[in-house]
């Protein structure tokens, strides 16, 4: 009898024991145990993902999302671009050459009462944006040539105005035959942005104030670089870098590391939902 109550007793404890861990299955760790479970590939993978996507609710969290204005065109020749009380003003005209394509004749900038003639060495074919920067002192103009594009700086408290391609070839970048995309910073004058040739896109952050370029440091070699994105409080920005056809890779610069680091690989959609954010593309 006691054999038979000792077993019954047995048989109870090893069914209870199966029970309880049953309960907690091993392939589903408690939060607790996850978070001490999670691997470098794993927290590699949700930076990636919380910081890296290019859909809406990313660009919510993350990006500097500003209305921009849009550069309009009236009546085939009139442009014009208009910002609070910022606006510009230009006019398409024909030149003399037989077959040749309209350019821009002139280029008006007015802040407020002032008003400030933008003279060109070069007549552009178009405008492709305009940019006001945050603190309102600096004015950006992407002017499309045939070989590339020329970004013109603005002072709108002194009205004068000088090429950024020009002003970073004669001070050690070399020949810079455009600026393939930028962005003002969110609280200030400070100007992000890629520039270059055909063959090559280097990316820096230039101080409109100071007129000084800051190269951030990286040894990969961009062959375009399309689209730049400040983060919303100003402490660095996204890029988008292209090596080849179609290839297209997401970078995260911070301002007070100094550090471009990978975020991930984008496709063709994604690019179109950040270059949405881009004033280079608000047209």
């Amino acid at each position: 009898m006691r054999g038979i109550r000792f077993f019954f007793r047995s048989a109870v404890i090893i069914l209870t024991i199966s029970v309880v861990i049953g309960c907690t299955p091993v392939d589903n760790p408690t939060e607790a145990e996850a978070d001490g479970l999670r691997t470098p590939a794993q927290e590699q993978h949700t930076e990636n993902k919380n910081a890296g996507q290019a859909d809406s609710q990313s660009n919510k969290g993350i990006y500097d999302i500003r209305e921009v204005g849009q550069v309009q065109i009236q009546d085939h020749n009139q442009i014009s671009w208009q910002e609070d009380n910022v606006s510009l003003s230009a006019v398409m005209v024909q030149p003399n050459q037989t077959g040749a394509s309209s350019v821009i004749g002139s280029i008006k900038v007015s802040n407020g009462d002032l008003a400030y003639p933008i003279d060109l060495e070069q007549a552009p074919i178009s405008i492709s944006s305009v940019s006001l920067s945050s603190d309102h002192q600096y004015l950006a103009m992407h002017l499309k040539y045939t070989e590339g594009h020329q970004l013109v700086i603005v002072n709108m408290a002194a009205g004068d105005h000088y090429s950024l391609n020009a002003y970073l070839s004669r001070n050690g970048r070399g020949k810079v035959d455009t600026v393939q995309s930028y962005q003002w910073d969110p609280k200030g004058n400070h100007l992000a942005l890629a520039y270059g040739d055909a063959t090559r896109s280097s990316v820096g952050l230039y101080q409109a104030d100071q007129k000084m370029l800051l190269d951030i440091p990286t040894s990969v070699i961009y062959k375009d670089t399309p689209v730049i994105v400040w983060h919303k409080e100003g402490k660095g920005f996204d890029f988008v870098s292209t090596s080849g056809k179609d290839v297209y890779v997401l970078n995260r610069y911070v301002r007070e590391k100094n550090l471009v680091s990978k975020v991930k690989a984008l496709g063709g959609d994604e690019v179109a939902a950040l270059r949405t954010l881009s004033p280079t593309y608000a047209k």
